[in-house]
């Protein structure tokens, strides 16, 4: 993982804003009290303070010092369909929400602080007690994402459903068009972007119409994709020495018969075998560098059931 510096503009509201001839910048990293050089994600908040996520926590820069806020990791609530990068939101209740993969913090901008099990404090609001009631109902449904829009609503998602926090607006997402990645709203309508490529386009909690991000042809040409999300999964999940197609089909919103018969026509082999090639692939590159024992490919590929010979790892594939 690189990194860099951050570059800072002290007369910029919009960090999108256009370049001038006269403008200048600071170069911020430790030396100016940033906890780490290695940045995750950043934003610029409304107060025109600047939020930065490096691993150690969320440094908050208000134009002289940073302050930093720790995020323990016991501290986190787990969103179980967020399996994305670091990504910050900042919403109208001047909260600041650091959402992981499968994992959510949420930190109270005012005093400086985060809060603990914010999912329980999101319950209260909106016309009626929707979120309360789907999850203590006889589904339980647990909150899975989170959004905020660019009115800064927060949105959570809950099995099916998507539950605007403020208002109590409720939702339903069909299954098929897989597993929402990001949400906005114009004032009126809400436009939810699913991994499909589908745009599904809601007004009044009504479905109004979807439009595609794909032609048909570029649709079907889309399948080939499958094999690079096995292998991103996978690869990822390396020291894992459980992750299977159990998790992996639960990682891609696909039910396990489903992504045997679609991964096996792409593959000609089976999800399995598919899985431990990845695994040896890397586990040989690694060997061919050098750089690490046998013992320590080993452990870090998670293959200790293949067997290592004469300094070479032997495919039970070929």
């Amino acid at each position: 993982m690189h990194r860099f510096p951050l570059l800072w503009r002290p007369d910029t509201y919009q960090l999108s804003q256009k370049v001038e001839t006269n403008d200048y910048f600071y170069v911020l990293n430790t030396q100016q009290g940033l906890s780490d050089n290695h940045v995750l994600q950043m934003m610029q908040l409304t107060d025109v303070r600047l939020a930065v996520r490096t691993p150690k926590g969320i440094n908050l820069y208000d134009g002289r010092r940073f302050s930093l806020i720790p995020l323990p990791a016991e501290k986190a609530e787990n969103i179980t369909k967020y399996k994305g990068q670091t990504h910050l939101y900042a919403d109208s209740q001047d909260r600041l929400w650091v959402k992981e993969y499968q994992k959510i913090f949420c930190i109270l901008l005012a005093e400086g602080r985060i809060l603990e099990h914010p999912l329980d404090a999101l319950s209260g609001n909106g016309k009626e007690n929707k979120m309360k009631m789907m999850r203590n109902g006889p589904t339980r449904n647990d909150i899975q994402d989170l959004f905020v829009d660019s009115r800064k609503n927060v949105w959570v998602v809950m099995g099916d459903s998507l539950l605007n926090t403020q208002n109590g607006n409720l939702i339903h997402l069909k299954k098929e068009w897989g597993c929402l990645q990001d949400l906005d709203t114009d004032g009126r309508q809400i436009y939810a972007f699913m991994e499909s490529g589908i745009v599904a386009v809601f007004l009044n909690d009504k479905l109004t119409y979807t439009a595609s991000a794909y032609s048909t042809a570029e649709a079907i040409n889309q399948d080939p994709e499958l094999t690079l999300q096995v292998r991103a999964l996978v690869e990822q999940h390396l020291e894992d020495g459980e992750y299977g197609v159990e998790q992996l089909a639960q990682d891609l919103c696909m039910e396990r018969t489903g992504l045997y018969k679609k991964l096996t026509a792409l593959t000609n082999t089976t999800p399995v075998a598919f899985i431990r090639s990845i695994r040896l692939h890397r586990a040989a590159a690694l060997l061919q560098e050098g750089k690490q024992s046998v013992n320590e490919i080993t452990f870090a590929t998670e293959i200790q059931s293949y067997v290592f010979r004469t300094g070479q790892i032997i495919n039970p594939l070929i």
